[in-house]
């Protein structure tokens, strides 16, 4: 299901969204190394790691690498995801989005905080990426997997 989700096409209908309800194309991940961040709001080790994991997006992004994360609820209802969304500086799969359940069955998610790192073509380069150490280094390594 990874490369369905990922292998995105100008026609696909899948739209993230972000903070304060901005919406963003399905090309937002094309050509990258993408974290499906599985999480939520009433989560404690997940509010801790989102921060982290924060602090470190916005450096690979400042420093240009190829690298998006896609965040897929875990929450409870569609207003604690986006209180926890708005936190976020990443996108999301909606919470109506039937992706979301889809992912979480295909990459067996059964606890959280799960950082799942893929390739563009959908492959997995770290399926639990949480509680490993975390730096820019790493996700220049990932991009190096990816053949970026």
């Amino acid at each position: 299901l990874g490369s369905e989700v990922l292998h995105v096409t100008e026609e696909s209908a899948v739209t993230f969204v972000g903070a304060n309800n901005q919406t963003f194309p399905s090309s937002v991940v094309r050509n990258k190394v993408v974290g499906l961040y599985f999480s939520a709001h009433w989560c404690p080790p997940c509010r801790r790691f989102t921060p982290q994991l924060a602090e470190l997006y916005k450096e690979a992004q400042a420093a240009g690498l190829p690298f998006e994360i896609l965040f897929v609820s875990a929450d409870n209802s569609p207003r604690e995801f986006r209180e926890y969304l708005n936190e976020m500086p990443w996108k999301a799969y909606d919470f109506e989005d039937p992706n979301r359940e889809k992912l979480q069955d295909a990459y067996q998610v059964t606890g959280i905080p799960r950082l799942v790192i893929l390739k563009p073509d959908g492959s997995i380069i770290d399926n639990n990426a949480v509680g490993k150490p975390l730096s820019l280094g790493t996700i220049r390594q990932w991009v190096q997997q990816a053949g970026l």
